[in-house]
């Protein structure tokens, strides 16, 4: 028989030996739980109008909450990986007034604390209370780097000039905070790793373009790219060797690939005519479609770099012995492209300027090379290097195909048109 080792109230049925009665979830993680449901349930869309009504209740509770349970929520495995899912998914369905607040003064840092998680729930960062530098957040918001970088690189859309302002000061700022990140904490650490994770998410090319800071913002971008690269071990520099004067000048272009965009038609306008007794041109891939393939015969050599990781395709380059490297694509953030451009690959590198205003940030290159029919006024303001002009009314670069008019006889017929 079971011996009883408790003493029995009227009413109340004793517990078994070694059972652990269940108890509910604290507050916040029922909260997250729902919500994640949700999101789970149809994606990070999730059912709009239920996922509402959740965010306003997390709102509430962390406006209200003690400081304890927001430790909590930044601790929890998947807290602010879950309020930056349900902000991104929920931004745009209007916000329940948070509930009177009945706290004593607090510290500075917990009242920070506080609105920066409501702000995840309701606004972009770039609107968010963060300050001018994220390195003085409170500590944490650094628990998990990895989702609360996620939010800090998400930009809103940018509807207007206000929109586009507001998008140029927070990413001036941050920008700033990264950079000094980068450069200063152990690699380790947690504001290193949300430093790098920011860096690497962020996507700018439409706010950057529409600010009217096009080049200030692209060179504080390239500075946290050329950071982060070298704490990674990169070898941005390349010794410069001796050249022999009475070779071909070789020419090393880089492109994504040669399909029928601006950047296909200015490869082959611009190649195609060299003098091969004068110049060895090499085109350098990033990739190699099908449609490369009549485009690759205007050049003495090919380099495709498709698999190839970014010190690999470095290596790849430098071993060609290029005199001149020539960027013959746009790049953008943190990707294996830009990181490629931050290195010195040969004694002269240039971007040219046929696209549009492309300037790189990046103290591996050396010009830019326009035309002035091409340019706006005053163009030295969007490019970090110095421009070299093209003589000449026009910059003819682009190849365009050949199309042939399509047979309209039918179609006239059947509307009546002569």
């Amino acid at each position: 028989s079971l011996e009883l080792t408790v003493q029995e109230a009227p009413g109340v049925a004793a517990p078994l030996p070694g059972v652990i009665r269940a108890t509910a979830p604290p507050r916040h993680r029922a909260l997250l739980d729902h919500a994640r449901q949700i999101l789970d349930a149809a994606g990070d869309g999730g059912q709009r109008g239920d996922l509402a009504a959740v965010r306003d209740e997390i709102a509430g509770f962390i406006a209200t909450s003690a400081p304890t349970a927001l430790l909590l929520i930044c601790a929890a495995p998947d807290g602010l990986a879950t309020l930056q899912r349900i902000g991104a998914a929920t931004r745009h369905l209007p916000c329940a007034p948070h509930p009177a607040e009945r706290r004593r003064v607090e510290p500075e840092d917990t009242g920070t604390l506080r609105a920066v998680l409501v702000a995840m729930l309701s606004v972009p960062a770039q609107d968010a209370p963060l300050g001018s530098d994220i390195a003085e957040l409170p500590a944490p918001l650094f628990y998990r780097p990895e989702a609360f970088a996620a939010y800090l690189a998400t930009l809103p859309d940018l509807p207007d000039a206000a929109a586009h302002e507001r998008a140029r000061r927070y990413l001036s700022d941050l920008y700033s905070s990264l950079d000094l990140m980068i450069a200063r904490e152990p690699p380790g650490s947690a504001r290193f790793r949300l430093a790098s994770a920011t860096l690497m998410a962020l996507r700018t090319t439409r706010a950057i373009f529409g600010s009217g800071a096009l080049k200030d913002l692209v060179r504080m971008r390239s500075r946290c790219i050329e950071r982060l690269l070298l704490q990674q071990g990169a070898r941005l520099a390349m010794p410069r060797a001796p050249r022999d004067a009475r070779r071909r000048l070789r020419i090393g272009v880089l492109a994504r690939d040669v399909r029928a965009h601006p950047e296909g038609w200015a490869l082959r306008g611009m190649y195609a005519g060299l003098d091969p007794e004068r110049f060895e041109v090499t085109l350098v891939l990033m990739d190699q479609s099908d449609e490369a393939a009549d485009a690759v015969a205007l050049f003495d050599g090919v380099v495709c770099l498709s698999g190839l990781s970014v010190a690999a395709s470095v290596d790849a380059i430098r071993a060609r012995d290029f005199d001149v490297f020539v960027m013959g694509c746009y790049v953008s953030d943190w990707e294996k492209t830009s990181a490629i451009a931050a290195h010195r690959l040969a004694p002269v590198q240039l971007w040219h300027g046929a696209v549009c205003p492309t300037t790189g940030g990046f103290r591996s290159f050396d010009r830019v090379v326009s035309c002035r029919a091409t340019e706006p006024a005053r163009p030295e303001r969007h490019y970090t290097e110095p421009v070299a002009w093209i003589d000449g009314p026009l910059q003819c670069a682009y190849d365009f195909p050949q199309v042939e008019p399509p047979d309209t006889a039918s179609l006239r017929d059947e509307i009546g048109v002569p």
